[in-house]
């Protein structure tokens, strides 16, 4: 996880009711989530139900994963990846 979060310019949290619960993926948003502070990485949640995203990362939602129009939620996503930090 760590060498993977030192290469990486942007990190996708799949927020999940399994990933909630899940403590590996808590210490990697966790650790994203410190490296964005400093500028290093993009932190980019993708939800589907916003309860299942740590409340401390709701000030970066913006892609919401919309299973009825994939194109749409596809297109967001690239969006976002894409935009400056």
């Amino acid at each position: 996880m760590e060498e993977t979060l030192e290469v990486s310019n942007t990190f996708l949290l799949f927020c999940s009711e399994n990933s909630v619960k899940s403590k590996a993926v808590k210490d990697e948003w966790q650790a994203a989530f410190q490296m964005r502070k400093e500028g290093l990485i993009k932190l980019i949640p993708v939800y589907e139900d916003q309860k299942h995203i740590p409340k401390i990362l709701w000030h970066l939602l913006n892609v919401k994963y919309d299973k009825d129009n994939f194109s749409k939620f596809i297109e967001n996503l690239y969006t976002e990846i894409m935009r400056e930090y």
